[in-house]
């Protein structure tokens, strides 16, 4: 299995540029299904997170919060095992949110790769969610992420970083540079119109199953738009069905 080396700091947090995250991935993508790089298409998503990484993927309602979409244990704790990805029932049920459902388990995968290092497991933490700990060994994801570009890099917290990362990871794994670069060039235009670029984002979309939000702000992130960028309000009203 391919193993990524990367910076971290003394906290155990990664020091990558989007770059360095989306070459990672390139490399899972390059270790997992190699046959994507060069025929794009899209990625098993449950298998490569069950069998390629050998994490364990549940579904459990979370009660009293249904705004969290999926979690990352980092630690054995009762019934959860060091290594599980848990998603919101609810959003593994409904097949209308199929895109969202990819995205949050490549996401959680994300988190795996990236943060182990950061949520070390302490042997005197009585409880898995106890609020007086400095660092639970959890992650959880939520369904609004304000984007990157809405802060200052510099003082972002933590949790921000994390959360770009897993981000970053997701996007880059179901939608590899290179395959999007095959596509690009068999599409023969250039994005230089809204009505061309939501044309190519709508054969991303099919070709990744991915969300047509999601493709976009791939392109987007890989410089490819080269006509005005559409506003925050704007992109907000893609469907992400």
């Amino acid at each position: 299995m391919y193993r990524p080396e990367f910076r971290i700091d003394k906290k155990g947090m990664p020091i990558v540029r989007k770059e360095k995250i989306g070459d990672i991935a390139q490399n899972f993508v390059q270790d997992f299904c190699p046959a994507a790089l060069e025929r794009p298409q899209a990625l098993d998503v449950d298998n490569f997170t069950e069998f390629y990484l050998r994490l364990d993927l549940d579904y459990r309602f979370f009660v009293g919060d249904s705004s969290v979409l999926g979690m990352t244990v980092f630690c054995d704790y009762e019934d959860l095992r060091c290594g599980t990805i848990i998603i919101n029932k609810e959003l593994a049920s409904n097949s209308r949110q199929r895109h969202r459902y990819r995205f949050t388990v490549a996401h959680e995968c994300g988190h795996w790769v990236f943060h182990r290092r950061y949520y070390n497991y302490n042997p005197d933490q009585m409880e898995l969610f106890a609020t007086e700990c400095e660092r639970p060994c959890y992650t959880e994801c939520r369904t609004v992420n304000q984007r990157e570009d809405s802060f200052n890099m510099p003082k972002w917290s933590d949790e921000r970083w994390r959360e770009w990362h897993a981000d970053k990871f997701a996007s880059a794994f179901l939608m590899p540079k290179r395959a999007v670069d095959i596509m690009k060039k068999g599409f023969g235009k250039e994005l230089s119109s809204g009505e061309v670029v939501f044309e190519f984002v709508n054969m991303m979309v099919e070709v990744f199953d991915v969300s047509a939000q999601a493709a976009y702000y791939r392109l987007d992130e890989l410089n490819y738009i080269s006509c005005n960028k559409l506003s925050e309000d704007q992109i907000s009203l893609i469907r992400d069905d």
